[in-house]
């Protein structure tokens, strides 16, 4: 079922011929000297399909055009994307970029942020993106100049201050911190230090044992995903097969390591259907598991003893049990 949804995302056809015209005009731009306007090309392309190979360019792009610190987190972005490279392609790309950072190391100006003065559950913001705790566990690229930095926490107001990021290579480190007597947010009520501990939940009644038998629905169940198990192998079948054909039709646009733009999207399609191939195969085994299994335990499941409890509490209900 899962395979049968667009989850994956692909960009539709016209995405994709949007993407690649997008991508050939940069390359006339590049060609023409123009490399902000090729740049902005990429970044373009690169939204509409978001492939490997559009993602090298743009960085390969930035560098071009001095945005050191733009490139290397493209370059990073690219690193971690191929850390589990399989093909050849996919090899040279991840020595590519890893020689890119390799070279831009010592120009790179890196941000660190110190969050230890912070309460719980704040929400740190630069330049309006929140910075998750993957940005927070390692310096980061940051193009010097000026960045907006916002501060939150829960009962009180977003601080908002100006980072002035020195142009010079090495890490600066900007401290999150929230003034001692920032405003309120109206409506909202910060704790009370020594304020009464509401009482805890009453102890819970004596288990009551009682015993269960098989569900009707177990053996439907279990056929239903059975055939969802077959269905998604027969598609991972065929999406493996259609890896081979796109990598066939690439292989003219490619001389060496260096393909053209067409070159380029039929080995990213290719990927994206070995990808799918790879998820149908893994759905299609559990599937049929789950299926196997409850057609098994359909079939003169043994009784079990189950206890369950019921317990009230402050707002609420808690159901518990043991099997």
């Amino acid at each position: 079922m899962c395979v049968a949804s667009p989850a994956l995302a692909d960009p539709t056809k016209e995405e994709v011929a949007r993407a690649d015209a997008l991508f050939r005009a940069a390359q006339a731009l590049m060609q023409a000297g123009s490399v902000t306007e090729a740049c902005a090309k990429f970044g373009e392309s690169y939204t509409l399909d978001p492939a490997p190979g559009a993602l090298l360019n743009l960085a390969a792009c930035h560098e071009k055009d001095r945005k050191v610190a733009t490139a290397a987190r493209e370059y990073e972005q690219l690193v971690e994307l191929m850390a589990k490279a399989k093909t050849k392609d996919d090899r040279e790309r991840l020595k590519f970029a890893s020689d890119a950072l390799a070279r831009l190391e010592p120009q790179i100006t890196r941000a660190s942020y110190d969050v230890s003065a912070l309460p719980a559950g704040y929400v740190l913001k630069v330049d309006g993106a929140s910075l998750a705790a993957a940005d927070l566990a390692k310096a980061r690229p940051i193009e010097p100049g000026d960045h907006v930095v916002e501060t939150s926490a829960p009962g009180q107001a977003a601080h908002t201050v100006t980072w002035k990021v020195a142009p010079q290579p090495g890490t600066q480190t900007f401290k999150a911190e929230l003034p001692e007597e920032h405003p309120a947010v109206p409506g909202v009520v910060p704790p009370v230090p020594g304020a009464a501990t509401p009482p805890g939940p009453t102890p819970p009644p004596k288990l009551e044992p009682f015993t269960t038998k098989p569900a009707a629905w177990q053996r439907p169940t279990g056929y239903a995903l059975g055939g969802v198990g077959i269905v998604a192998i027969g598609l991972g079948a065929y999406f493996g097969i259609d890896t081979f054909k796109q990598r066939d039709a690439r292989d003219p646009h490619c001389v060496g390591t260096f393909c053209d733009a067409e070159g380029v999207r039929l080995n990213d399609k290719a990927h994206t259907s070995a990808t799918i191939s790879t998820v149908a195969f893994a759905i299609g085994a559990a599937a049929l598991g789950a299926g196997a299994f409850f057609v098994i335990t359909s079939f003169g499941a043994k009784k079990s003893t189950t206890a369950l409890r019921a317990a009230p509490t402050l707002g609420g209900v808690v159901l518990a049990g043991g099997f």
